[in-house]
């Protein structure tokens, strides 16, 4: 009931409003005997449309959020990457997450399957072929000494 009363910010309409075309009583309302018919006479449809309106505008606004946070990476054929580990701690096994490495040993890209997704192949074992998504991957620089 709080969450069907409640006005939602991105479109500027509680649910019960857009659904029902009205206000419920809420047990607060009644409690302290608030009378909320003051409602404006907005047609349903117009409320609708002005819901959409504000989608629209919310939708714009995370999405210049958003895109102004992140860049758009890209590698290309033969470049060599890292890839991201992901492992957990385990006591029995003497496994520190803190202290474990943060990427894999390195992989040469070998194709492109999408604009995010890439199949690699390890430098070391070159029978290791896995895909990967470009969040998974850093660029790997080789050290000089």
């Amino acid at each position: 009931m709080c969450i069907n009363s409640a006005i939602h910010s991105s479109t500027g309409f509680s649910p019960n409003r857009l659904f029902l075309g009205r206000e419920v009583k809420t047990p607060l309302l009644l409690r302290w005997d608030i009378c909320s018919d003051h409602q404006d006479a907005t047609s349903q449809t117009d409320m609708w449309k002005q819901a959409l309106e504000n989608l629209k505008a919310a939708h714009t606004r995370i999405k210049r959020q958003y895109d102004g946070a992140h860049t758009k990476v890209e590698y290309n054929i033969d470049d060599v990457v890292l890839l991201k580990t992901y492992i957990l701690s385990d006591k029995a096994k003497q496994i520190n997450k803190k202290l474990a490495y943060k990427y894999s040993d390195p992989y040469k890209i070998i194709r492109k399957k999408s604009p995010v997704t890439y199949s690699l192949q390890k430098l070391d074992d070159p029978g290791v072929i896995r895909e990967a998504h470009v969040s998974q991957m850093k660029i790997y620089r080789i050290p000089r000494h």
